[in-house]
């Protein structure tokens, strides 16, 4: 099993990571939160303990919300743009740890709008099903 809580650094920023899942040959999933500032590493755990069984969870609090608030971010530094590239570093480094090919990848609200914007830039490198 895994269970642990990550720092990352994603675009040359700290940012959290929160990975779970009963058996590390699972396929991955990450969980991209709404708001854009909801983080949800804080409960999320509660809710995704049957989703555990049988994939490795990944919660991100992405840069600037949650875990990942730094009062040293600069305003400019929050945009849809840098948010896709983070997302993108992520995905890439889950891929190459767990040595898997694919990973779900889950929205809420705003992280249903970034899902879509990685899919839409990098479809070619990510393959969609």
């Amino acid at each position: 099993p895994v269970a642990s809580l990550e720092e990352v650094v994603l675009g040359g920023n700290k940012q959290f990571i929160l990975i779970r899942g009963e058996n590390v040959e699972n396929p991955l999933m990450l969980f991209l939160h709404g708001g854009p500032g909801t983080a949800q590493i804080g409960f999320a755990p509660k809710f995704q303990r049957d989703l555990e069984k049988d994939f490795i969870v990944v919660n991100w609090d992405q840069r600037g919300a949650g875990l990942s608030f730094s009062p040293e971010i600069n305003k400019e530094e929050l945009t849809v743009e840098n948010m896709v590239h983070n997302a993108v570093e992520l995905i890439e480094y889950l891929l190459k740890r767990f040595q898997q090919s694919r990973l779900y990848l889950v929205g809420h609200s705003w992280g249903t709008v970034l899902g879509t914007l990685i899919i839409q830039k990098y479809r070619t490198i990510f393959i969609v099903t």
